[in-house]
């Protein structure tokens, strides 16, 4: 029998706020004391919408444009008439100022690609990695139960590793890695799924969201393959996920609930549910690479905004098959034309519609 760790026990209890008194005995232990809203700030709420890429020439009313939707929080970028790559993007604006051949050059590539049939939000991008994101995910191994695992989440520029020693001493057999509770919850409610872009060792894992403000609660969790040094997304549809109470499955809690979803977990274990094994789990050394934990589907959104003195781009449009809103401008783009397209974004609305703005008095 090997010899469990009290030390790292109370550690995990109190790094996750679950001894009395964890804020005043984490600088004792080394362990950073970040205010409990800390994390809220920047994690919880809305699902994050990836990348807008603004295609225009360098005009005035393009700038503007740029400036009142990174005001809002949204993460823009301004091509000014080229576009090196469309890696990240979930939106596409295209400008009034855009020639029609570079117009329709963009509009058969994003066709083309695969991530816009599906576009996802990101709520995790671990390529950014931010004191905030440091302190919201921790090890829960096995010593919780008198188990000798151990693992870690460390964070590097190419994204998340989730890797350590998983040991079936003293009955144990499981490492994982979780968010801290979030007092403002994620409401997934408008998407379809979860999806993680990953890169594993070839062992099956498990994807568990915790839809109650609970350390020891119901998980709905979902096992995923991986094939070794390969990059994957791996799409979980919430209908999927079953309810679990420490890896037996309890069908009587009910689906999954995306409005209030309160911590997310990674794990590698020897069983799977209710007694059943993980085929392909081997103990000693493990690596799961994470890019991003991202949402998918939920109601349709236009992908592609266009910006037209004329209404000609339609046609275009239309032919991509992609969710689109032309933004007819008879007299141009104008600074009061702004609130029509942060509208048609923040709303999700205007699918596949032509909106005419009122001409400047």
């Amino acid at each position: 029998m090997a010899i469990w760790d009290f030390g790292r026990f109370m550690q995990t209890l109190i790094q996750f706020d679950v001894m009395p008194g964890s804020q005043l005995i984490k600088p004792w232990l080394g362990q950073e004391n970040v205010a409990a809203d800390a994390d809220n700030e920047t994690f919880g709420g809305s699902a994050q919408m990836g990348k807008i890429l603004v295609v225009g020439g360098d005009r005035p009313e393009n700038q503007t444009l740029v400036q009142a939707l990174s005001a809002r929080g949204y993460q823009t970028h301004w091509a000014k008439d080229s576009v090196e790559s469309l890696d990240g993007a979930a939106m596409l604006i295209l400008c009034a100022d855009l020639a029609a051949t570079t117009r329709d050059s963009l509009l058969a590539q994003v066709s083309q690609d695969p991530q816009w049939r599906s576009p996802q939000w990101e709520l995790f991008n671990f390529r950014q990695a931010t004191p905030a994101l440091a302190q919201l995910w921790g090890a829960v191994d096995d010593v919780v139960m008198g188990g000798v695992s151990q693992s870690q989440l460390r964070l590097t520029p190419a994204g998340a590793l989730f890797t350590g020693n998983v040991s079936t001493d003293n009955n144990g057999g499981f490492a994982s890695v979780r968010t801290k509770s979030l007092a403002n919850p994620w409401d997934l409610s408008k998407y379809a799924g979860f999806r993680l872009r990953v890169k594993g060792d070839g062992q099956r894992y498990k994807f568990i969201a915790r839809c109650e403000n609970r350390w020891d609660g119901i998980g709905y969790s979902y096992s995923f393959e991986t094939t070794a040094d390969q990059w994957l997304s791996v799409d979980i549809p919430f209908s999927e996920l079953v309810p679990v109470f420490r890896a037996k499955s309890v069908p009587q809690m009910g689906q999954f609930q995306a409005d209030r979803v309160y911590a997310l977990q990674l794990m590698l274990s020897k069983f799977e549910y209710d007694g059943q094994l993980n085929p392909s789990f081997q103990p000693g050394l493990f690596q799961l690479a994470i890019e991003a934990i991202a949402v998918y589907g939920g109601e349709p959104f236009p992908q592609i905004i266009a910006l037209s003195q004329t209404t000609a781009p339609q046609e275009a449009l239309q032919e991509t098959g992609l969710p689109y809103c032309l933004i007819h401008c008879p007299q141009g783009f104008t600074a009061e034309n702004l609130q029509t397209v942060i509208n048609v974004i923040g709303d999700r609305q205007a699918v596949n519609q032509i909106i005419t703005c009122a001409a400047s008095q």
